[in-house]
C-alpha cells in the first residue's frame, strides 16, 4: 500500500497514535491493508454496521480519521460525514459506479481504488523497503476496538502491540487441534 496514500489519513493523537479506518466485511484486502498499517506503525480503527450512524460520527470525531479503507458498499455512507469530520480520503475495494465516484468528488473527498493504492506503493518503494518513519514498538497502539456502547456512547479500547506480540509468541504452546 502506498505510504503517501496512507499518510494522508494519519493524525497524531496525543503524539502516539497515527490511525486509518477500516469498514468492510473480513476479506483479503482488509488483511493486506491492516498488515501494511501495522508494519508502518499506523493504528487500525475498525468501524462496523451495528454501531449505527451516531456512533460512527462519534468515532470519526474521536479518532479524527482522515482515511478509511472500505468496501464499495460502504463508500456512500461516508458522504454525510465529509463536512462534519476530518475525513479526506477513501480507499475502496470492488467496483463503484461513475455516479458514486462523482458524488464522492462533490463531497470533497479523494477516492482511490485499492489496487491503485497497491500499485502506487510498489512504484514509490521500488527496491527500498525502508518506508516506515517510526518503527512499531511494544507500547505502540496496534488497534482501536470500539465497544457496542451498551452503557452509553461506544468507547474505543486501545490495544497495544505488546498484547498481540505476547499472544503470537505463545502460539506454539497450544495444540493445533484446539
Amino acid at each position: 500500500m502506498c505510504p503517501r496514500i496512507v499518510d494522508t489519513g494519519l493524525r497524531t493523537i496525543e503524539e502516539k497514535l497515527r490511525a486509518i479506518g477500516f469498514y468492510s466485511k473480513n476479506r483479503y484486502e482488509w488483511c493486506i491493508a491492516d498488515c501494511a498499517a501495522a508494519i508502518s506503525n499506523i493504528t487500525s480503527v475498525t468501524l462496523y454496521d451495528t454501531l449505527g450512524a451516531e456512533a460512527m460520527e462519534a468515532m470519526l470525531e474521536e479518532t479524527q480519521l482522515r482515511a478509511i479503507v472500505c468496501s464499495a458498499e460502504h463508500v456512500e455512507s461516508f458522504l454525510k460525514f465529509a463536512k462534519k469530520s476530518q475525513l479526506q480520503h477513501l480507499i475502496y475495494f470492488d467496483h463503484l459506479s461513475q455516479n458514486v465516484l462523482d458524488e464522492v468528488a462533490a463531497a470533497g473527498l479523494k477516492i482511490t481504488r485499492f489496487e491503485d493504492a497497491i500499485k502506487e506503493g510498489q512504484e514509490q518503494l521500488g527496491d527500498n523497503d525502508d518506508f516506515c518513519d517510526v518503527a512499531p514498538k511494544p507500547e505502540s497502539i496496534f488497534t482501536v476496538c470500539y465497544t457496542s456502547g451498551s452503557t452509553g456512547r461506544a468507547k474505543g479500547a486501545l490495544l497495544p502491540n505488546r498484547g498481540f506480540l505476547a499472544s503470537a509468541s505463545n502460539i506454539d504452546l497450544f495444540d493445533a487441534n484446539f
